[in-house]
């Protein structure tokens, strides 16, 4: 495995952790997700989503819920690195990923991340110390591709009134 599989390699973990489920049922995948917090529910309406999955995984808390009230950027940011701040769902769904990491890349090239959170088991740390370093350059030029190649791979059903990817 090299770093141009880099990219394939993302996309399959995210779909892997989209289809794993911690203790209250959410996927994995909220566990590596963009914003720590969930958007209001009024900003976020519940009928914009295509599934309960897609709905849940931006919606999980990952810090407690006493923590909303700051709105400072650098100290969210302080505070989603504290593990103290974790919510107790999180704190269980990060290990999970941990685990789950563990099981998939050990035998890579990229086992020095895994080590390097071992002892703590931090399944988001290595997610993050991995995008890092192979920053996301590569990987938007993988999924932009994917997607046109998708696109151009569309036809229109007339009788069934709907697309397809064939």
């Amino acid at each position: 495995m090299g770093t141009k599989d880099l990219p394939r390699i993302f996309d399959a973990i995210e779909k892997i952790l989209n289809e794993l489920r911690g203790i209250e049922g959410v996927p994995l995948s909220y566990v590596i997700r963009e914003k720590i917090f969930p958007a209001p529910e009024t900003d976020d309406p519940a009928g914009d989503y295509y599934s309960l999955n897609d709905e849940m995984i931006p919606r999980a808390l990952i810090l407690k819920p006493t923590v909303r009230a700051v709105t400072d950027p650098n100290q969210l940011t302080t505070l989603a690195k504290d593990r103290i701040q974790w919510s107790d769902m999180f704190k269980a769904a990060n290990l999970m990923v941990y685990n789950d990491l563990h099981l998939m890349l050990s035998d890579s090239e990229l086992w020095p991340y895994i080590r390097l959170m071992a002892k703590i088991k931090n399944g988001l740390g290595i997610w993050e110390c991995l995008k890092l370093h192979y920053s996301v350059p590569d990987h938007v030029d993988h999924r932009a591709t994917q997607l046109e190649t998708d696109l151009k791979s569309l036809t229109w059903l007339v009788d069934k009134r709907t697309w397809i990817l064939k």
